[in-house]
């Protein structure tokens, strides 16, 4: 299962071998100062950020979001296992405009960006 890793002003999604297979995508990486706001869903399916379509990346609805979701002006990279509970995690800027990920917690180091 995909994990938030904080290492000074950068952070990083780590993804597992076969996360990285399935999504298409390596751990994507972002600035820890790019962080608008962190948002907690008891079921991340029901998150407005995992809409638009897959491209590239694996999706069977309410079992599996892993890759990266298109918009129209912008992407999100989802890592989202079932009907778990996890964070949407909104950037300034960078590759992604979020990052939504199925986790039991985040580092101590990103609560001050809790919602």
């Amino acid at each position: 299962m995909a994990h938030v890793d904080v290492n000074k002003d950068t952070m990083t999604l780590v993804l597992t071998r076969t996360e990285i297979v399935f999504a298409l995508h390596r751990s994507p990486q972002a600035r820890v100062t790019d962080i608008v706001e962190i948002t907690a869903y008891p079921n991340l399916w029901l998150a407005p950020e995992i809409h638009g379509f897959r491209a590239p990346g694996t999706g069977i609805p309410w079992v599996v979001a892993l890759g990266t979701w298109r918009m129209r002006h912008s992407k999100n990279f989802c890592a989202v296992y079932k009907k778990n509970p996890g964070f949407v995690i909104s950037f300034r800027e960078g590759e992604f405009a979020s990052w939504v990920f199925t986790a039991p917690e985040i580092p101590s180091e990103l609560h001050r960006f809790l919602s």
